[in-house]
Order: structure tokens, then C-alpha cells, then sequence
């Protein structure tokens, strides 16, 4: 039985900037060629395997998120071929599914509605879950109106009640005091040791985090893969490609 859990085959994302919204039409009924064609992910293959830690490197427009949600099934590429085994748990934003008018409790229980997490669970663990996000007082305000990282932490906590086979993350808890971020990235710790066969796949937590839980490193530069392998590695070669001291 193959261990693979994400197989990408030849992906490729094309994003088509026209002049105005007239062109933008006449592209999508008559086929116009577009002013621009940017290139998020060109030619991109690879597979990742059950229960491996991998970490994506990559800054802006590198094409990081763009592969992290073609993963998730959020976006579909131009072209190419994406195979997925097993259930996909994402957590893309701490803002992601909320709703900043609706209160933190509300917030609550929608997030973990759009996740598959059953409104019993939430009720089991709705103690647990205030006391992490820490919303004793601010449970029946709107979101907007409590603590900074509120939304990273309330996200974080209704996340981490899935159990799943393929972890993607897309959030670096930097909202808030550091106290927060710190917080947010223990109870996620603590998760991913306790979770050796779920596979994750992890894009901002940083070096210092990627080196210490990860196997596994892809650097992603100007849409396409130009390192994969050990992270010791991937770190290297992102610091070099990035010009990072």
C-alpha cells in the first residue's frame, strides 16, 4: 500500500491581468490574450509521504500559498495533475472564517461548522477553548471588540480539535503580544508531536521552527521548486537564494 498522501504531477498556475474589465470579458468569451500572464507556480512536481514533516520556504510571490491552497483544493491549477490521500486540515489566516461583527462565541462555532467539527465537540471542549483564546470576558462581544490575537488564538484552538491525515499551515501567530504568538506555537508543539502520522506541511513558523521539527525542506523561488530535500539543507539553500544573512 503506497504511503503517499500528496502527489503533484507537472502543476502549473497562470494568473491573466488585463487592461480593464471590457478585455477581462473578451478574454473569458472569445479567448483575448491577456495584457500580462504572471506565473504563480511553473512546472511544479512532487510527493510528499504520510507522516513527513515538510517546510515550505519562500517569500512573497515565490509561490508558497499559491501551492498550499492547490493542496487544499482552495485553488485549482492552470494545469497539471494533483492527487490527495486522505483528509485535509487547513488553517490559511487567523481571520479566515470569521466573522468580526458576530460574537467571539458565534466566531466559535462557525469556524469549527466550515471545518467539519461537530457542534458536540465544540460543546466538550468550549471551557478548554475560552481559556486558550482567552475570551472569559469577551465571549458574547463582537470579535472585533476583543484582544489582539484573539482570532489566532480562538482559530488555532478550534483547529486543533480535528484530527486529520494532512496538515497545512499558512499562519504565523504574529498578531497580539508575544506572549500570544508563544502560546499559539506551544499548543501547536504540542500537537504535532502527539500526531506522528498525520503529515504536515508548514510555511511560516520560521527557520528556528522548521529545524527543529522538520525532516523535510522545499524552497519555492519565483514559482518554481529549487531545492528539496534535508532541511539542514533548504535552509541553506533559501538563505542563499534570498540573500538572507
Amino acid at each position: 500500500m503506497s504511503n503517499k498522501v500528496v502527489e503533484l504531477k507537472n502543476i502549473n498556475k497562470e494568473y491573466y491581468i488585463y487592461k480593464n474589465n471590457f478585455g477581462r470579458i473578451l478574454g473569458i468569451l472569445f479567448g483575448k490574450k491577456p495584457s500580462e500572464t504572471i506565473y504563480a507556480l511553473k512546472n511544479v512536481s512532487l510527493t510528499i509521504e504520510k507522516g513527513e514533516r515538510v517546510y515550505v520556504f519562500g517569500k512573497i510571490n515565490s509561490g508558497v500559498s499559491t501551492l498550499q491552497k492547490i493542496m487544499a483544493g482552495i485553488v485549482y491549477p492552470t494545469s497539471g495533475k494533483v492527487i490527495t490521500n486522505g483528509e485535509i486540515n487547513c488553517y490559511f489566516g487567523k481571520a479566515a472564517g470569521f466573522d468580526n461583527e458576530m460574537t467571539c462565541m458565534d466566531n466559535m462555532y462557525m469556524r469549527a461548522n466550515v471545518i467539519g467539527v461537530p457542534k458536540e465537540v465544540i460543546k466538550e471542549h468550549e471551557e478548554e477553548i475560552v481559556e486558550f483564546a482567552e475570551i472569559e470576558n469577551y465571549k458574547n462581544i463582537a470579535l472585533k471588540q476583543a484582544l489582539k490575537g484573539t482570532p489566532a488564538r480562538l482559530g488555532l484552538a478550534v483547529h486543533l480539535l480535528k484530527d486529520t491525515d494532512i496538515y497545512l499551515m499558512d499562519e504565523n501567530f504574529s498578531q497580539g503580544a508575544v506572549e500570544s504568538k508563544q502560546k499559539c506555537e506551544a499548543r501547536f508543539n504540542e500537537y504535532i508531536e502527539a500526531h506522528p502520522e498525520t503529515t504536515f506541511i508548514i510555511s511560516v513558523l520560521g527557520i528556528p521552527w522548521a529545524k527543529k521539527h522538520c525532516d523535510r525542506g522545499i524552497v519555492l523561488y519565483k514559482g518554481e521548486i529549487v531545492f528539496d530535500g534535508p532541511i539542514e539543507e533548504a535552509v541553506q539553500e533559501y538563505k542563499e537564494k534570498y540573500n538572507k544573512a
